[in-house]
């Protein structure tokens, strides 16, 4: 099932979501066949800086895997995200066996994130609801779980899912994490998230992600606007000028920071310095796609 920018961008929310509590890897090689999960997490001891509780991350299990769908994904897609997570799970039981310690009693937990209600896969597995509207849970044990985005209820609580989405309720989400106040914990947690997504589908001319990229623009341009006001009260063209440049720094930072992109000092130093508007355009680009923040600055 090919990828796409919604998927690598739910994958990218998804990490950043869970990196607090623990190792979570995006496109971990699954052994013994070469294969690779969209998320692999395994929970640490001790929650770090950036964790927000809601309905991502109220349960999480020691072991989990994660797989994203932007279309409903057939019975062939959903039997191979098992077998990813069999393949973890019989790894895992070799290495207890080597080390002579106990085996593990049930699998990895498997929680499939799709876009839309994948019906027939969803009855293939004999999957059933849980209390939760959009959430199924599968056998053995519960250990397969099916979050159907476009069926959860519009809470704060579900917002961060939400936002991995497509169509209306992605539309929706976006406009919800705009209207959140400009300090809050999770606007600054999902609007580079929204900004990074925006810029990778600039070029999708398809309607649905020139609806997103309209919405998420207002984003990605608040913090700017802002900037610009500010220098509007100073009543100097310098200070316009300083609020733009000022917006896109401050941008540039928190794409950044969203990708796990660690600035150096000195890199924080240049950014700081840099007064070029189309240098600084060209480098919040780069941090949207960029592998290491080397080069993010490589030749600007």
């Amino acid at each position: 099932m090919a990828h796409t920018p919604y998927d690598d961008h739910a994958k990218d929310t998804m990490q950043k979501t869970l990196s607090p509590y623990g190792k979570a890897e995006t496109d971990a090689r699954i052994t013994a066949e070469t294969q690779y999960a969209d998320l692999r997490f395994v929970r640490g001891g001790v929650v770090g800086g950036g964790a927000y509780e809601d309905f991502l991350t109220r349960v999480l299990e020691p072991r989990m895997l994660y797989e994203f769908a932007h279309d409903p994904p057939d019975v062939r897609t959903v039997t191979s995200w098992l077998h990813k997570r069999d393949g973890w799970f019989l790894a895992l039981c070799r290495e207890a066996r080597r080390r002579k310690q106990p085996m593990p009693s049930l699998p990895p937990t498997l929680v499939a994130l799709s876009a839309g209600d994948p019906e027939e896969a969803r009855g293939a597995y004999r999957m059933t609801e849980l209390e939760s509207p959009g959430v199924y849970r599968g056998d053995p044990s519960g250990t397969y779980r099916l979050v159907v985005i476009n069926q959860l209820p519009e809470t704060p609580d579900t917002l961060r899912a939400r936002t991995m989405g497509r169509g209306a309720t992605l539309v929706r989400a976006i406009q919800e994490v705009d209207a959140l106040p400009e300090g809050s914990k999770l606007r600054r947690m999902l609007a580079p998230r929204i900004a990074t997504l925006r810029v990778a589908l600039e070029r999708d001319p398809s309607p649905e992600a020139r609806e997103i990229v309209m919405n998420a623009e207002k984003i990605l341009n608040k913090r700017m606007a802002q900037q610009l006001r500010k220098g509007q009260k100073m009543g100097h063209r310098e200070g316009l000028q300083e609020g733009l440049q000022e917006g896109l720094r401050t941008a540039i930072e928190q794409v950044c920071a969203a990708r796990g992109l660690k600035l150096t000092a000195t890199q924080r130093a240049s950014l700081a310095e840099e007064t070029r508007m189309a240098t600084l355009q060209r480098l919040l680009k780069r941090a949207t796609t960029a592998a290491t923040a080397r080069e993010v600055f490589a030749t600007a």
